[in-house]
């Protein structure tokens, strides 16, 4: 059959939707003030989906006036809309601005209606489109990831995604629906950049709006209250890093809270604050959070710490956590100050450890390199160095197999510091992107030249 005769088989069946006088089936989707009721016809719905099928022969369903009706309370009308008019006509769109917002749901109720043939396609785009999805709704993406095999990488980024901006949880409308696991989770890592009495006030108020509510004020707070309090935040509040909180902090809002506590714990918090000379931690306690400088808008924390590795940790067998006993300070950004050789210079020469990352255009490859000496104007020439590295990345997968990493083997051409070219001996990326196989162990890439979506320059330091 041609493409025209293809093309025209399909508008008629498609014209069938519109033909209410043959439709047989009633399908009410949604619930609460977000219901509409579809009607269609049966035959198209049990030829194109084998879920359709199923109920129909299974009876699921039931007949009123002649129509079969089949409810569906738990997907949108607005999703359900895109799938029919796919049934009809094979076609969907997931680039609509207006279907956008609804990708999960989609993703949601193709799974459920076993529509096999979208789910992956479906599953491609939100893993691409991961950080505009997250930023629409952090709690729906998180639980898909979650709840679905192959989202790996999309459960890593909320992740990571919740410690950068952990405001997209405390702040969200659904925040006190969080279940307590999820949240301890979510406290406990020492990457979350909040303060840590924020994190204080957002876990008591979480637990008081759990059922049943504590409704009253903190300065009117019963015994009971506080008991049922206390039960609800007996995990949380062991994750709670109350000697890096201040004196006045710890004065004005632990102090009134202090039958949160034991006796013992709130002596030791006294005495911290009475006799302490300085902001140093104690040791037996939880360490400060990692400083909000650490964060790569390239790069995650996890490859931050496999690349900290690299550079430190001789056992390459072994992943040491490396990123609470180094500091990392981001001196430069492409996208943010500048991508050409003077600003470079400008930022980032005479400062030695530095480590650069490069994120392609078009592409979730990274590639960087790291310098542990100086970048300098004094000696336009090759730069030796025995400890340098090239790497690449793709941060569509998670697995440290998926890492290339390559040390130098020709340390007389280890750095390319030229008056008009900048970057590794393998790997330029100043003025312009090239990569040529020549002094590093290991390939990194095939392709010899490259556009660079953005790049990043930390300076690195115990």
């Amino acid at each position: 059959m041609s493409n025209n005769l293809k093309n025209k088989f399909l508008e008629d069946i498609s014209r069938l939707r519109n033909n209410s006088n043959s439709h047989d089936v009633k399908i009410i989707v949604g619930e609460d003030d977000n219901v509409e009721i579809f009607t269609t016809h049966s035959i198209i719905l049990g030829t194109r989906s084998k879920y359709f099928e199923a109920a129909f022969y299974n009876e699921w369903t039931k007949k009123e006036d002649n129509f079969i009706v089949f409810r569906k309370p738990n997907i949108k009308p607005q999703v359900f809309s895109i799938l029919l008019e796919y049934y009809y006509t094979g076609k969907y769109s997931l680039e609509d601005a207006n279907n956008q917002i609804y990708m999960i749901d989609f993703f949601d109720a193709a799974d459920e209606l076993c529509l096999v043939e979208l789910l992956e396609p479906i599953k491609n785009y939100i893993i691409h489109n991961k950080v505009k999805l997250a930023q629409q709704n952090y709690m729906k993406v998180y639980n898909a990831s979650i709840k679905y095999e192959g989202f790996e990488a999309i459960r890593e980024y909320c992740e990571e995604l919740i410690c950068k901006s952990p405001e997209l949880l405390f702040e969200s409308d659904d925040f006190n629906l969080v279940e307590e696991a999820f949240l301890i989770a979510v406290i406990k890592k020492d990457e979350l950049a909040y303060r840590e009495i924020e994190i204080f006030n957002y876990v008591v108020n979480w637990g008081m709006k759990q059922r049943p509510q504590i409704n009253s004020k903190i300065s009117e707070l019963t015994q009971e209250d506080y008991e049922r309090l206390r039960y609800r935040l007996h995990e949380l509040l062991k994750h709670i890093r109350l000697f890096t909180l201040t004196s006045d902090e710890f004065y004005n809002v632990i102090w009134p809270l202090r039958k949160l506590f034991s006796n013992d714990l709130i002596d030791k918090l006294v005495e911290y604050h009475l006799c302490s000379n300085d902001d140093t931690v104690p040791i037996d306690t939880l360490p400060r959070r990692i400083s909000k400088n650490l964060y790569s808008d390239i790069i995650s924390l996890k490859q931050i710490n496999t690349i900290l590795n690299w550079i430190y940790n001789k056992d390459e067998n072994i992943e040491r956590k490396l990123l609470t006993c180094h500091k990392l300070e981001l001196i430069h950004r492409g996208s943010r100050d500048g991508m050409d050789l003077n600003t470079f210079c400008n930022l980032c020469y005479f400062k030695n450890s530095t480590l650069i990352v490069i994120k392609l255009e078009g592409s979730d490859i990274v590639v960087g390199g790291y310098n542990p000496g100086t970048w300098n104007s004094l000696n336009y020439d090759w730069i030796s160095d025995n400890n340098s590295f090239i790497f690449s990345l793709d941060n569509t997968k998670l697995n440290s197999d998926s890492y290339i990493l390559s040390r130098i083997k020709c340390q007389n051409f280890a750095i390319k510091n030229f008056l008009n070219a900048i970057g590794f001996g393998d790997l330029q990326f100043l003025p312009n992107g090239i990569y040529d196989h020549k002094y590093y162990e290991k390939r990194i890439r095939c392709k010899k030249s490259f556009f660079i979506e953005d790049y990043e320059v930390f300076k690195i330091s115990a």
